[in-house]
Parts: structure tokens; sequence; C-alpha cells
């Protein structure tokens, strides 16, 4: 009887293990050695540019929809990753650049900075804003987003990012309007408020004030939706990349985010009195609050605990 089972389980472990190698033979003969990588959609136009940016804008002599086919090609200097631009993207050629306004969030999943976008312009509107030359769409009788709907009719992506142009290094004196929404660098230049926030959030969006060696001025403008709009102004002098912009008669520089910003050694000082306006989201500093004493004002105030006073003391000498 012993013997019988012994042999019995020495035929099962036979039969186990031919099994077992009948399905590894299988499963080998289905598996590839390597795995095929999955096809990258690499996107392509079969057109051509007509227009250069610069020409398109030198035709503008109002707000008006575009009927003529005119393509234009740029490449992304700026989108709305950072929070800095809402709905709206800035491309540049070798002559220019130009603001589109769009009427979508999230722009920079697909036009990343480096992208090249070819435009077709016809049946999309053209204007101003205070000045700001736009291509967007018509709305309450002026210019306005391009509907999302229709992005896909007037935006075409060309080729994987690449670099993006190099910003152009001008001085103060040269600002020109052959220079708004392009990318430009200045150098060796200092803010009036190092270490104020660069957007509180009592307020859409704030200046802050950037000066050369001789005290000419350019204003940074920057969006309280930034994701940097709480980080400090940098002290000391450096240089500052950013989108020339204009509203009315006053130039503005939009930066993308701090990564814009280069060269700052003095660091960051609070200005004199401290700063924050008391609010949750732009809470006083410590400077601030001490020159607050003896006043009549609640807020809030941010700090580091360097210290504390045990339960039940009553006074400190």
């Amino acid at each position: 009887m012993v013997k019988t089972q012994i042999i019995m389980k020495k035929q099962w472990q036979l039969i186990a293990t031919l099994i077992f190698a009948v399905i590894t033979v299988s499963f080998n003969a289905c598996v590839d050695g390597d795995f095929d990588e999955p096809p990258i959609n690499i996107p392509r136009v079969d057109f051509e540019r007509n227009s250069t940016i610069a020409d398109l804008k030198a035709s503008y002599t109002g707000f008006r929809q575009i009927t003529e086919d005119i393509i234009i090609r740029g490449k992304v200097i700026a989108n709305d990753e950072s929070g800095n631009l809402y709905k709206k993207m800035e491309i540049q050629d070798e002559t220019g650049g130009i603001e589109l306004s769009l009427d979508k969030t999230s722009l920079y999943t697909e036009y990343k900075v480096g992208q090249t976008v070819y435009v077709k312009c016809k049946d999309m509107y053209i204007g101003d804003y205070n000045g700001l030359i736009q291509l967007g769409y018509l709305f309450n009788g002026s210019i306005g987003r391009l509907p999302e709907v229709f992005i896909p009719n007037h935006l075409f992506r060309d080729s994987l990012p690449g670099a993006a142009p190099a910003p152009a290094v001008i001085t103060m004196n040269e600002l020109t309007k052959d220079k708004v929404s392009t990318l430009v660098k200045f150098e060796n230049v200092h803010f009036s408020e190092p270490g104020a926030v660069w957007a509180p959030q009592t307020s859409d969006a704030s200046n802050r004030t950037m000066l050369n060696e001789n005290g000419r001025s350019l204003i940074v403008r920057t969006s309280k939706y930034a994701n940097f709009s709480s980080e400090p102004v940098p002290g000391g002098t450096g240089n500052v990349t950013g989108v020339l912009t204009i509203f009315g008669t006053t130039w503005q520089l939009i930066i993308r985010d701090t990564t814009d910003l280069s060269g700052f050694s003095g660091g960051v000082t609070p200005p004199p009195g401290g700063g924050g306006t008391g609010t949750q989201t732009d809470p006083y500093d410590v400077t601030k609050a001490i020159s607050l004493q003896g006043q009549n004002v609640t807020g809030w105030v941010r700090g580091y605990i360097v210290g504390s006073v045990k339960s039940g003391v009553t006074s400190i000498t």
C-alpha cells in the first residue's frame, strides 16, 4: 500500500511538472522579448504661413473680423502654466509677437513654451485692449476670447516643442511698439520693493517697480493667481526676463515665473516698516506687527516660533 502511494505521488509530480512546462512554453510563445513602444503622435501641418506677425499687426487699423485667408506662425513664449496669464498665450516669430485670447484653461498642457503654432486667422477677430493688439473673438462689440469649440479650427501645433526664442536684451530706453508681446531681458536692474510679495490677494493684480542704474523704471505686473504671487520680490541687482506689454501709454513687463529672475545676490530684505496687509492670505510679517503695537489693529501675523513661555510663568526679566 505504501509503495503504491509513493508511485502515485511520483506520477502526480511528473504530471504537474509537464503541465507547468507546457504553460511556460505557451506563455513565452505569446510574449516577445521586447515590448513595442507606444507610437508618439507628432503633430504636423500641411500648409504654410502667408504672413508674418509684424505684417498682420501693421495692417491693424481698428477692431474687425478677419475675412482674408491669413496664416501666421509663431513659437509659444508664454502660456498660463504659472497662472500669471489667464486664458491667453503669447506667440512670437522672427518679426514680432502677438497675444492670443482663448476661452480655455490649462492651455500649457497642449501649447508648451517652445511649441510652434500656426494660426488660421480667417473668421477670428483682431482688436486691442488699451493698446495691446490681440487675436480673439467678438465680445460685447470689442475683442474677446476665442470660444474653446473654435480653437481646433484656428490653432495648429507643428512638431514637438523646441527651444523658445532667446529673449532680446534691451534697455528701458528701447521700449518700442514692435517689441510688444515679445520676450525681452533687462540686465542690471533692481526693485524698489524688495521683500514685498509679488501680488497680495487684496487685488486682482499688483505692480512692482523695476529700476535701472539711472533710476528709470518699468512696471512688473503680477496676477494674484500666479503660483508665485506670495513669494518675495528679490533684493539686490540682477536680470529680469519677461513679455513686454503695454496698457494705454504705460509699459509693463509680465514675468512667466520666478525662473525669469537671475543674478539677484542681494537677498531679500523686508521693506522699511515691514510688509503684509494682515489678511490670512497676506499676513503681516513680524517687523510690521511690531510697528503696529499700541494701535487698535487686528490681523494675521506670520513668523517662526523661536521660543515659548513655560506654563505658570507670569513675568520675564
